[in-house]
């Protein structure tokens, strides 16, 4: 027994898929190649304890649900157990290989998606249960008696599961001065239980195909088109003196929290939206946050060549802003700040460390992770599309930010016997055709 369990714990450092192949193994052993009379031994008769400890080892859903189709024994303990907090997988879409990366299991598996899925334009968008938002303005004639009148653009976004394959459809047009027009979703975010009866809302960063500016629009699960937020951007203080500069109000990312959804402006202004019954309560203003000491320094930057990302992120005592500096094609310095209230006045204050906390960053989709007193870190991947390429978003600048170094991330395990028998091909394809990563949110582990 003692050799048993050794050896299932040494796998375990390679490869948590083992577990379950070992326990079907050893329990199918037991039963056909013991001795007439003997006592049948298998990893069933290990010590309660013991079993508690393996369970809290495996920290990917993916490798419970594996475990749990091991044996009967298996799948009750499974069924009973207290899941472990899931970390966020890396959606890396494709529209001939899909996959996604397991964050927890630091392994890559096929993602089995629909065609229309797999051809979507964009993941613009996540939400906790396995939602995620497409966005579609695929060219398509409306039909052929209307052809030889216009090309119209058919919008195909819409809510997807990932589990269940559950499509929720959204609309394709926003009202207008009295009539309507086509948008392109660009983020969203998502609030509410999807598919109860309360319903849901997405407030996303929509671009009307009339205009170059960008605007923040809503809808909910009884909404035809997409309505205007109506955000008028004002003014606010440059610094303590009093001195005032008109706001650029450009959005740059959505998130929702604690019953409110909350933007980002590329002035670093956070414009707060208020719901009650899934209708907005209007009017919609910024919070006033004071302007950074050295947000001239990055506008320099910016003029200098180099591209700075904003992302918003919710956690449970406020939100995060983070800051990531590209000079050519990699990231070389990420900054977290957090909004606090400092003499009657909201500031983003840079924070050195927040021990514990995992931050994933992505427009629309961004999380925060608390685990333990491990090490601030920031998960990041590449979003950027390819200028010479329009729509190919490449791979190459993707990875994890701490206060000491920047190194490249996901790392995929090398080629063993173990892993090829359970995953076949570890490979992430180095450029997406169609849309960037996104983070795969899961449901709240169960108590």
């Amino acid at each position: 027994m003692v050799a048993s369990l050794s050896l299932i714990k040494e796998y375990l450092k390679v490869n948590l898929l083992f577990l379950c192949y070992a326990c079907w193994v050893q329990n199918d052993n037991a039963e056909t190649c013991a001795e007439p009379g003997a006592t049948k031994t298998g990893l069933s008769e290990l010590p309660l304890d013991v079993i508690e400890k393996l369970l809290n080892h495996i920290s990917c859903r993916g490798d419970w649900a594996r475990l749990r189709c091991a044996n009967k024994f298996w799948k009750a303990k499974v069924d009973g157990a207290k899941r472990p907090m899931q970390l966020p997988w890396l959606i890396l879409p494709s529209t001939t290989k899909p996959t996604y990366y397991s964050t927890d299991g630091q392994a890559v598996h096929r993602l089995r998606l629909p065609d229309s899925v797999r051809r979507a334009k964009r993941i613009t968008g996540a939400h906790e249960g396995d939602w995620i938002l497409l966005a579609d303005d695929t060219k398509t004639l409306v039909n052929k008696m209307e052809a030889d009148e216009k090309e119209a653009i058919l919008h195909r976004n819409r809510l997807y599961n990932l589990s269940t394959g559950r499509v929720i459809p959204l609309p394709q047009q926003m009202s207008s001065h009295g009539g309507r027009v086509d948008v392109e979703v660009r983020v969203g975010a998502i609030a509410g239980c999807l598919g109860s009866p309360n319903g849901f809302v997405v407030v996303a960063i929509v671009r009307p195909l009339d205009s170059p500016f960008e605007r923040a629009a809503y809808c909910n699960q009884s909404m035809e088109l997409w309505e205007d937020c109506e955000y008028i951007g004002g003014h606010r203080m440059e610094d303590a003196v009093g001195n005032y500069v008109p706001l650029d109000d450009e959005l740059l990312d959505v998130v929702h929290r604690d019953g409110s959804f909350y933007l980002l402006t590329n002035d670093e202004e956070v414009v707060k939206l208020v719901f009650d019954h899934n209708q907005i309560v209007q009017p919609v203003s910024g919070l006033g946050v004071m302007l950074r000491d050295d947000l001239p320094a990055d506008r320099f930057l910016v003029e200098q060549g180099q591209q700075i990302w904003r992302y918003l992120v919710p956690v449970q005592t406020g939100l995060l802003m983070v800051i990531r500096y590209i000079v050519g094609r990699r990231t070389e310095r990420i900054r977290v700040f957090k909004l606090e209230d400092k003499d009657d006045q909201l500031r983003w204050i840079e924070q050195d460390d927040l021990p514990g906390h995992k931050v994933f960053i992505g427009h629309g989709c961004s999380r925060c992770s608390e685990v333990g007193d491990e090490v601030l870190s920031v998960y990041f991947y590449d979003d950027r599309e390819e200028l010479r390429m329009p729509q190919y978003y490449f791979r190459h600048d993707s990875g994890i930010a701490t206060s000491l170094e920047i190194f490249p991330w996901p790392v995929i395990m090398g080629e063993s016997q173990i892993e090829s028998v359970f995953m076949g091909e570890s490979q992430i394809e180095s450029v997406s055709e169609r849309s960037p990563p996104a983070w795969w949110l899961h449901k709240c582990p169960r108590a």
